[in-house]
């Protein structure tokens, strides 16, 4: 059983101070990058403080789940960390883009409970399989299996997200049709 985090940081913090120190160097962070930098200074912190560096604002909530299956309601509270969270990552977006503002119509959020409870990831993790942005090919899987008439699709197969999950619907769907006929709707659509 963990123990109450003694983390002087919340995660966001560190995320912002990271985007600051490259926007003054003129240097552009990727998501990924951003992700790889914190964990990187959580480690540091971890080895040389001897505590980590990045705190989990939802540990008090971390022995109850929510999900459409197993309905429960969280206290008050939760619900007011995710509003102040997303608050702030509102505003952050608004000072980079100050258009935003008057174009955002509603604002929805998860935590890592979110993630856990309808996932099923221990920690919370978002997405699957790890993916290298740099060799993305060694990261890809093959949707035809050993197995006859079973094939695999979704986010998994090429990219991760809502778009990872249309190619590899595509990608897959290249095991029944002419690969290049599909190829070649899509782009008369687009044209």
């Amino acid at each position: 059983m963990r123990t109450q985090s003694t983390a002087p940081y919340d995660g966001r913090e560190v995320a912002n101070y990271l985007l600051d120190l490259a926007d003054s160097k003129k240097l552009t962070l990727t998501q990924i990058s951003l992700l790889k930098l914190i964990y990187f200074c959580h480690g540091w912190y971890l080895f040389y403080k001897e505590r980590p560096l990045v705190k989990n604002e939802f540990e008090a909530w971390e022995k109850t789940v929510n999900t459409i299956v197993t309905p429960t309601e969280r206290e008050e509270g939760y619900t007011q960390a995710k509003r102040h969270f997303e608050e702030k990552v509102v505003r952050r977006l608004c000072e980079r883009y100050p258009d935003l503002k008057p174009a955002i119509r509603n604002v929805y959020s998860s935590t890592p409970l979110t993630f856990r409870d309808y996932l099923g990831t221990p920690e919370g993790e978002m997405y699957g399989i790890e993916k290298d942005f740099n060799h993305p090919m060694m990261t890809t899987i093959n949707p035809k299996t050993k197995i006859p008439n079973l094939y695999l699709t979704g986010q998994n197969i090429v990219f991760h997200g809502i778009l990872g999950a249309t190619i590899g619907a595509l990608v897959t769907s290249f095991n029944f049709v002419d690969p290049k006929e599909i190829v070649e709707q899509i782009n008369s659509v687009k044209s």
